[in-house]
């Protein structure tokens, strides 16, 4: 179900396969759906996909854990500006089946990293029966691919 996910991101966004990518030795990617990257704006994007209905709170934290190392070890991939390295930035997709208030609480608390730093995961829930994202709070205000391109993808998907 989620290969139409995968091939909408790689084929309208530009992602590819981690495994398809020379990545930095210390890379290592977590076992997941799908783990894809691009550049954008000269800065390492990663998108993470995870079918999460059957994940404790634990084992999600420690992919989102994972994810973060990984997204973090991408830096070196990055452009600068001037004489200001760029960052990378990671999107954590939790797919659901449907989501509880409490599912939305705890993904939103797997947000990792910090925008100084340059090396943020942000994770969102995803709810196939409402076709809606949950995103994550606070910043950064957005992330790509947007909330609305996820929300039309996985209403596709629950079709």
């Amino acid at each position: 179900m989620l290969e139409s996910l995968v091939q909408r991101l790689c084929t309208d966004k530009g992602f590819t396969s981690a495994s398809d990518v020379a990545l930095p030795s210390d890379a290592s990617p977590p076992e997941l759906a799908f783990l894809g990257v691009r550049s954008y704006w000269r800065s390492i994007m990663s998108v993470g996909l995870l079918r999460a209905d059957h994940h404790t709170g634990e084992e999600l934290a420690a992919l989102a854990d994972d994810l973060h190392r990984f997204t973090r070890a991408l830096r070196p991939l990055a452009g600068s500006v001037s004489s200001t390295r760029l960052g990378s930035f990671g999107l954590f997709l939790l797919i659901f089946e449907s989501c509880s208030r409490e599912q939305i609480a705890s993904v939103r608390s797997l947000k990792r990293g910090s925008a100084w730093r340059k090396d943020y995961l942000v994770p969102w829930a995803c709810d196939l029966h409402a076709g809606r994202v949950h995103a994550h709070r606070g910043f950064p205000l957005v992330m790509y691919p947007g909330r609305r391109y996820i929300e039309a993808s996985i209403r596709g998907l629950a079709g």
